[in-house]
């Protein structure tokens, strides 16, 4: 086997999503009612919101006491529910824990529609009030004038600015949250700690996508998946390079519609030209940069109940009855949004088989289960380009075992009966060839001629559709082909033409420049728009323009499609004693993924 075929095969066979081992479901309860706790002495930690040294925090949890009318306070409408208040626990099994962050000037009791049903299916929520809280979960006075001077509304405008300190008592407070829930809460038997996961609206977003890997230094293991609902996400996708493909749990995100015009663009993409990270203009949104399991929802309609507020109590405005079941009855969106976080509970901490993730989603305007990726680079956000092999995970993408194409150079447009349609911005749709399929991955070459913008992927086992999703098109969007450690898995060919590797899977071998003839040769995808669009190149620290000094030549691969092969030379006898130096090609303004030589 050559060392090209070698290193292409590898790594597109050894990155598919591993699906978390799943604990058995819990015993069957019967009939469970909601219980709740309203806590006002949750110890808070250092640098946390601190009310004379405690949270504020409502408790739901199942239960199988008698439920009775319960007014919440909240942001307006104040909505009645059906509570067990102070009841004990469910006994019949242990739970799951949810911990729910509020959007800014929100609360812990802003979407009971939500959290208090939660509770009916079996799951515990946890929801305390964070410092920027502007209603509160026990009644007391609002916080909402001090809130403009703790954070003001402005700085969500400022995205760039933000690091891993903004909000930082977010951070503390959710972590307060699970030290008392598993080690003081009265019920904490009940909770099984194997099954934790984050949530949050808006601003809770931010913070939920952060305490799963958003920002490294927030992440905590112990939370299993992500709810985001409507997230304020532009603070990760501003970081230089984004953090979006950070987290590797797996995730739902749901927004408003249009009217969601703060968020919505930001999670489905092409990202603005204008507004918050107007630097990012058209770009991949959210939802195409997390390179995990996931999941999107867009809710149609318009109003309250397809707006940023539509995960609130808001989505209840308009009713006689302003009550939980009231709500969930008359509001489709309202049970929209519960159907289908239970749903995703219920299968990536239970194993369940779902029965609306794997629907095309009819109660969404829009709805999406996978989306493409450079298949060399994984470059959260860079896009993609026509004649370049993306990589898309999710689930149910064959029936079969693992498959990979043996019609090279030309692959076949059919695995396993797995086929992928490519339709573009201006609505073509095209067939795509395939590399490789696997219940929860494949890889395609972007047929060629597909238009620039957002284009969609539709993924057919047998006939039937199983998964859609987004896949940003550029004119180029250079990946190039490495192997364990980001080496680049390339040669050296000196004034004899030799071809000398500089990689083996333990890492890079030395490369020699000090004849000043030899040339550096990779395997990219994506490349081939260099020639028209211009290019620069990068090795360590030295920037070449690739008229003067070292040239960059980029030709398809006879004899694997979609696969670009580029040389770089010669390299200048003044690189001798580099060592270790990122090399990065950027096409077009865009760059590649930064891949490892040694230079010796």
């Amino acid at each position: 086997m050559t060392y090209a075929r070698r290193a292409l095969l590898w790594f597109l066979a050894s990155t598919g999503f591993v699906f978390p081992a799943a604990a058995a479901p819990p015993t069957s309860c019967g009939t469970l009612n909601a219980g709740l706790q309203i806590l006002t002495n949750v110890p808070a930690l250092p640098g946390g919101s601190d009310y004379a040294g405690a949270l504020k925090m409502a408790v739901w949890y199942p239960t199988t006491a008698q439920a009775l009318p319960y007014t919440y306070s909240g942001p307006r409408p104040d909505l009645s529910g059906l509570a067990a208040l102070n009841a004990p626990p469910a006994t019949c099994s242990q739970f799951p824990l949810i911990v729910f962050s509020h959007g800014w000037s929100g609360c812990g009791t802003q979407s009971v529609y939500l959290t208090e049903q939660l509770a009916r299916l079996g799951y515990i929520v946890a929801a305390p009030d964070h410092n920027d809280h502007g209603c509160s979960v026990d009644g007391t006075s609002s916080s909402l004038l001090q809130v403009f001077f703790d954070f003001p509304l402005t700085k969500f405008g400022d995205a760039a600015t933000w690091t891993d300190q903004t909000a930082f008592y977010r951070n503390a407070d959710v972590e307060a949250v699970l030290n008392y829930m598993l080690n003081n809460w009265s019920g904490r038997s009940s909770i099984n700690p194997n099954q934790i996961v984050m949530s949050g609206h808006s601003f809770g977003g931010y913070t939920a996508f952060a305490k799963i890997g958003g920002w490294a230094s927030w992440l905590n293991p112990k939370f299993k998946a992500g709810i985001l609902y409507s997230p304020y996400i532009q603070a990760f996708q501003s970081q230089k390079p984004n953090t979006m493909s950070s987290p590797n749990v797996p995730q739902i995100f749901m927004t408003g519609g249009p009217q969601d015009k703060a968020i919505e663009p930001w999670v489905m993409g092409p990202q603005p030209c204008s507004g918050v990270n107007s630097e990012n203009c058209g770009q991949a949104g959210a939802f195409e940069q997390v390179q995990a399991l996931k999941y999107y929802g867009e809710l149609p309609g318009s109003g309250q109940e397809a707006s940023h507020f539509a995960f609130t109590n808001s989505i209840c405005t308009n009713l006689g009855d302003l009550t939980v079941q009231s709500c969930l009855a008359q509001v489709p969106n309202a049970q929209t949004v519960v159907n289908y976080t239970q749903d995703f509970l219920d299968h990536v901490l239970f194993g369940q088989k779902p029965q609306r993730l794997w629907s095309t989603g009819p109660e969404f305007a829009t709805y999406w289960q996978t989306a493409g990726v450079p298949a060399f680079s994984y470059q959260a956000g860079a896009g993609s380009a026509p004649d370049q092999i993306v990589t898309a995970i999710g689930e149910q993408l064959t029936t079969d075992v693992p498959s990979a194409a043996n019609g090279a150079p030309m692959m076949p447009q059919s695995i396993e009966q797995t086929t992928v349609t490519v339709t573009d911005s201006l609505r073509i749709s095209r067939p795509a060839n395939l590399y490789y399929v696997s219940p929860t991955q494949l890889n395609i070459v972007v047929p060629d001629g597909t238009s620039a913008g957002q284009a969609t992927i539709a993924v057919e086992v047998a006939g039937s559709l199983v998964s859609s999703g987004p896949l940003t098109i550029n004119s180029g969007a250079p990946s190039l082909l490495m192997v364990p450690g980001n080496v680049l898995a390339g040669w050296a060919v000196n004034s004899t033409s030799q071809y000398i590797p500089i990689w083996a899977l333990s890492g890079a071998l030395p490369l020699d420049v000090s004849g000043g003839g030899t040339y550096l040769v990779g395997l990219g995808s994506g490349l081939r728009g260099g020639a028209t669009l211009g290019s620069t190149i990068s090795i360590g620290n030295t920037v070449f323009d690739g008229i003067n000094g070292p040239r960059l030549v980029i030709v398809p691969s006879p004899s694997y499609q979609g696969v670009d092969q580029f040389a770089i030379g010669p390299l200048p006898a003044s690189l001798s004693g580099a060592g270790t130096v990122n090399v990065v090609i950027s096409i077009g303004g865009r760059s590649s993924n930064a891949v490892v030589v040694s230079i010796q």
